[in-house]
């Protein structure tokens, strides 16, 4: 598992946290409203680039793009790359 702190603009989050897991990666906070979490699949995310230092950039299968600030994008990149990969691999 990975885990690090993070940023995006919308929702804004406060205590926000990303873990990668061995099938998800997992979005988590808090907001005016309550607890923020979303789950996506990793079957859901078609790509990942870091552009910048800090910027990770995760195309989802539904049309959408997440902008994430998050320190060592490259390493998260990585990581979820060595994912996708090898579920392409297993044809899944």
């Amino acid at each position: 598992m990975l885990s690090a702190t993070f940023r995006f603009r919308n929702p804004a989050l406060l205590g926000a946290r990303m873990r990668l897991y061995a099938d998800r990666l997992e979005l988590s906070g808090w907001r005016l409203q309550g607890r923020y979490l979303r789950r996506i699949a990793l079957p859901q995310i078609l790509q990942a680039d870091a552009p910048e230092e800090e910027t990770l950039l995760l195309w989802l299968s539904d049309g959408e793009t997440l902008r994430l600030q998050v320190k060592n994008a490259l390493l998260w990149r990585d990581a979820i790359g060595g994912f996708l990969d090898r579920g392409r691999s297993r044809g899944t």
